[in-house]
């Protein structure tokens, strides 16, 4: 996996929580991320939400 804070996350955009394996957890940035997660993010911007969009699916 690789961690949260190696992924170019754009402005104004929060990786919230994170689902693994039935079990929510905020993440951190040494948080790493795994094959199944599921992530809540939030963004006051909708160009920014589209790009960590795909910025997190280039990583997945």
């Amino acid at each position: 996996g690789v961690r949260l804070m190696d992924i170019d996350i754009p402005e104004h955009t929060l990786v919230v929580m994170i689902k693994r394996q039935g079990i929510f957890f905020i993440p951190r940035g040494n948080s790493e991320l795994m094959v199944g997660d599921i992530m809540l993010i939030i963004s006051d911007d909708e160009m920014s939400m589209e790009g960590a969009r795909k910025v997190i699916e280039a990583h997945s």
